[in-house]
């Protein structure tokens, strides 16, 4: 029989925030507002995590480790600003 998952208790949700946001830092990037929902679009309206697969993939070609760390946010940053260009 298999465990049945419970709902995130509070402590749970804020501990994932918490956890979230120190990888954000390390990045250099500001922490994640509360209480959002995040809705996102890709530069060609393929499913996200399609275009994130396909993100590391390249970056992982251009010899940027596929880790969250400073190098890969600025590669995904221009790759990001590119595709969006691109696009209009």
């Amino acid at each position: 029989m298999e465990a049945a998952e419970e709902p995130w208790s509070a402590a749970d949700y804020a501990q994932s925030e918490k956890d979230a946001n120190g990888i954000l830092a390390s990045c250099g990037i500001d922490p994640r507002p509360s209480g959002r929902i995040w809705l996102l679009r890709t530069p060609d309206r393929s499913p996200v995590g399609a275009f994130l697969d396909s993100l590391l993939e390249s970056a992982t070609r251009a010899g940027v480790e596929p880790m969250a760390s400073p190098s890969l946010v600025e590669f995904a940053r221009q790759e990001l600003a590119s595709a969006f260009r691109d696009q209009s």
